[in-house]
């Protein structure tokens, strides 16, 4: 069957280019557009929880520079280039492989685009996408590379107020086929892949979105999420950012499954004041059900924009984490802002010693922007409970980042 689902694939998106072109419009030529970004930033690190150790001093750089070429006003493509590395280590013009480690010296992202009129649009290639609050599917901006995929995207507006969006996204390229136990070439491909649909409701402010994540030569591996998003402003200065996401699959010898919440309210007042309450709740494992896995699968998210500056739990933990943070945001005079957050950490699931608890985490942060070029400062502390670390001293984290955008 695998012929069958390649000329599905193909009709699909040949279906998709054919609908979008439909459209037709007038096409006028653009000049050739040049962006970029430089950007520093000194880390001071003690989040090991023993205060013995010393604190790690580590200098990060990332620079990008964009081409955005059009040959009209509906068809292009756009190249960025990034050099990202900590200072100090291997210095000079010596070239990294892309994606390796701390370091990325070539094309970030390449992709070529088609936009006839307001109906619809194609990229193709290497590219960074973010959708909605980045919980799910993020660009990882805080790290020094950020997060790629590679494949084909497609949006199309079904109506003034409805819009379709949807990917097919190759996350690794093993460039052959599942071998059957005779070793003969077998019917499965074994390259993981990451598809996304989503439909927008703009005047109803949400989205309904679907993710499957697929790795068939990871014991024949499938992961399906379900969900809706939500951000709207309501009563003048109230706002609120949600999400609920339901998840289902298996692979040979195990079922999965899990839930996040996701949801953010607050209000900004009259003088630039912003308060809010936040919940970030997913499950994890249950041990009574070995059969089943339920911890939740956080895809690919931004997990810095959410759980805490420090980074704890940036790649989830197996027995699912509730976060309950307070946000103020407040901004002063002559560019300056000041940002603080106060989460409590806790396990959905007891730990191996019984306990949920894990701790508390302090943020502060101060940002000046002046046009094209901000700084900012921050430290991060964190209280982890006894439940969690035994006799562990309080963990530590600051910055200090400077950013030119042109």
């Amino acid at each position: 069957m695998k012929w069958f689902k390649c000329m599905l694939l193909v009709v699909v998106m040949l279906s998709t280019f054919a609908a979008i072109a439909a459209a037709g419009c007038d096409a006028n030529p653009v000049d050739v557009t040049i962006s970029g970004q430089a950007r520093y930033r000194l880390e001071i690190d003690g989040r090991s929880f023993d205060a013995a150790e010393n604190n790690d001093w580590m200098q990060y750089m990332r620079t990008r520079i964009g081409f955005s070429a059009t040959a009209s006003a509906n068809a292009g493509a756009f190249i960025q280039f990034q050099d990202s590395r900590i200072l100090g280590l291997n210095p000079g013009t010596q070239a990294f492989n892309n994606n390796t480690g701390n370091y990325e010296t070539g094309v970030h992202q390449a992709y070529l685009w088609y936009k006839p009129c307001d109906k619809g649009w194609v990229k193709a290639g290497r590219m960074s996408v973010g959708l909605h609050n980045e919980r799910l599917v993020g660009k990882v901006g805080w790290s020094n590379i950020g997060r790629t995929e590679e494949g084909v995207m497609f949006g199309r507006k079904l109506s003034d107020d409805v819009n379709l969006t949807g990917a097919a996204f190759q996350l690794q390229e093993n460039n052959r086929d599942q071998l059957n136990d005779d070793e003969t070439i077998g019917d499965r491909y074994i390259d993981p892949m990451f598809y996304l649909l989503n439909v927008g409701f703009a005047e109803q402010g949400f989205d309904l979105f679907g993710y499957l994540l697929k790795n068939e030569a990871l014991n024949n591996y499938k992961l399906f999420t379900f969900g809706a998003y939500s951000h709207r402003t309501f009563a003048g200065s109230w706002f609120y950012d949600s999400m609920v996401a339901f998840q289902t699959g298996s692979d040979d010898d195990m079922d999965y499954s899990g839930m996040l919440i996701n949801a953010e309210i607050g209000d900004r007042f009259d003088n630039g004041l912003a308060l809010s309450g936040l919940i970030d709740y997913t499950t994890g494992d249950d041990a009574s059900t070995a059969d089943e896995i339920e911890t939740f699968n956080n895809l690919l998210y931004t997990g810095h924009k959410w759980n805490g500056y420090m980074d704890y739990f940036v790649g989830g933990i197996s027995e699912g984490l509730m976060d309950l943070a307070l946000r103020v945001k407040y901004p002063l005079e002559n560019g300056w802002t000041l940002k603080g957050d106060v989460h409590s950490f806790s396990t959905a699931e007891d730990m191996a010693n019984g306990k949920s608890s894990l701790g508390t985490e302090f943020d502060f942060a101060v940002k000046k922007t002046d046009g094209p070029f901000s700084i900012e400062g921050g430290l991060g502390i964190f209280s982890p409970s006894d439940d969690w670390i035994d006799g562990g001293d309080t963990g530590s984290w600051g910055y200090l980042q400077s950013m030119v955008n042109f």
